[in-house]
């Protein structure tokens, strides 16, 4: 319990910049998201609006899908770019703990940072859409946003698989694989709802991308060469 701790405490203090700065800027998305509402309520009009939403399928909020995967991505480079350019991860690889829970441990970290802050996102998002609009728009508004937090999951754990690779030429590979996983996340569509029927991929995603993640700590341990 206590070697879990230190763990814990030390990733805290390796990635404390990175989710202060990262919030910061989510931050600012969601006002710029509010901002650019409103101005388009104003020059357009409350009726214009839905009616575009409504007919056209039409996206809100769509702003914060980037930043949420680019958190997760700075979230797995603070973490883990310091343990593998000063050969801390290989010390820790001797802790007295498998290296299975050791690895577990520093990804329940980051794990638990992006749900937290994709929380407040959603709870931010959600109960300021709902005094613009009716329940319906909400919903898939935010049924959109928990595919950006699911993408930045799998950002966060892939960026991981491809950083604790311990060989160049699978790490190359990793980045291939990782960008062809990560285009359903972020695939343009102006289409409300477009990933309703996309849960049970997104999800496997998710799942592989946390199991490509144990595996190169396994190399890793391995010393694969």
């Amino acid at each position: 319990m206590q070697t879990a701790t230190a763990i814990f405490y030390k990733e805290y203090y390796k990635t404390r910049t990175t989710l202060a700065c990262g919030m910061l800027v989510v931050a600012a998305v969601i006002v710029y998201i509010f901002i650019d509402l409103n101005q388009t309520i104003r020059f357009n009009g409350m009726t214009t609006l839905v009616a575009h939403l409504l007919m056209r399928d039409g996206r809100v909020a769509s702003q914060i899908q980037l930043p949420l995967m680019l958190f997760g991505v700075a979230l797995a480079l603070s973490q883990y770019i310091p343990e593998m350019v000063n050969k801390r991860l290989k010390l820790s690889m001797h802790l007295p703990l498998p290296e299975g829970r050791i690895v577990g441990a520093m990804l329940c970290w980051g794990a638990v940072c992006l749900i937290a802050v994709c929380i407040i996102v959603y709870a931010a998002l959600s109960i300021g859409l709902s005094l613009y609009f009716a329940p319906q728009i909400v919903g898939s508004t935010m049924q959109d946003t928990l595919v950006s937090m699911a993408g930045a999951m799998a950002a966060y754990m892939l960026t991981t698989w491809i950083i604790i690779e311990p060989t160049w030429r699978r790490r190359l590979c990793n980045c291939a694989v990782s960008l062809l996983m990560l285009y359903p996340f972020v695939m343009p569509t102006s289409c409300a709802g477009a990933y309703a029927r996309m849960w049970l991929p997104i999800i496997a995603f998710v799942i592989a991308s946390v199991c490509l993640a144990l595996h190169s700590a396994y190399r890793f341990k391995r010393g694969a060469q």
